[in-house]
């Protein structure tokens, strides 16, 4: 049985029948390294013994991957978890009395299959920020002129200083 691993399904079914073995079953199955539409394996395997005109099954890959459960792990757990199955993260701070650090939030769910290279948005637990307090105090202090001292808004003079004088009204521009 020869290697068909990563040949197009036609070109695996094209040397298969060239080697006088017929096409069993074709199966989509889910791989991270096998493009989409390519020969993941076959049953049998590559290099056993097959007798002429067995059938042989092709594994065929649908270029998808389960998405794995990340809620929980740290930030770089979750981004070894997805990689390892062909994905990426993309990690964005959220605010949370969770654990800080964890990823908190995941885009797909468990099990949700989604293309190899993907980019899956995670969350991760920042904690909130602390509530900040402003207290303002403000100090007013009222000052006299040099030589002066505030009365009830009115100044006393002093130093030989003449307070301002009124002019008597003359009673000839009255009435």
């Amino acid at each position: 049985m020869p290697d068909l691993t990563n040949y197009e399904q036609s070109l695996a079914s094209g040397r298969l029948e060239g080697l006088g073995l017929a096409i069993g079953k074709i199966q989509n199955v889910d791989s991270m390294s096998v493009d989409q539409g390519k020969v993941v394996s076959t049953e049998p395997k590559a290099g056993e013994k097959v007798a002429e005109g067995s059938a042989i099954k092709l594994n065929i890959s649908t270029g998808r991957v389960e998405v794995p459960e990340v809620i929980g792990m740290s930030e770089s757990q979750a981004v070894e978890a997805f990689a390892k199955v062909g994905l990426r993260a993309d990690a964005q701070s959220s605010y949370s009395d969770r654990k800080s650090g964890t990823v908190i939030d995941q885009a797909y769910p468990k099990g949700t299959k989604v293309p190899v290279g993907d980019v899956i948005r995670i969350s991760i637990a920042r904690p909130r920020p602390a509530p900040t307090t402003v207290t303002t105090t403000a100090t007013v202090t009222q000052t006299a002129p040099p030589g002066t001292t505030p009365t009830d808004g009115q100044t006393t003079p002093t130093d030989g200083e003449t307070p301002p004088q009124t002019p008597p009204e003359d009673p000839a521009q009255t009435g």
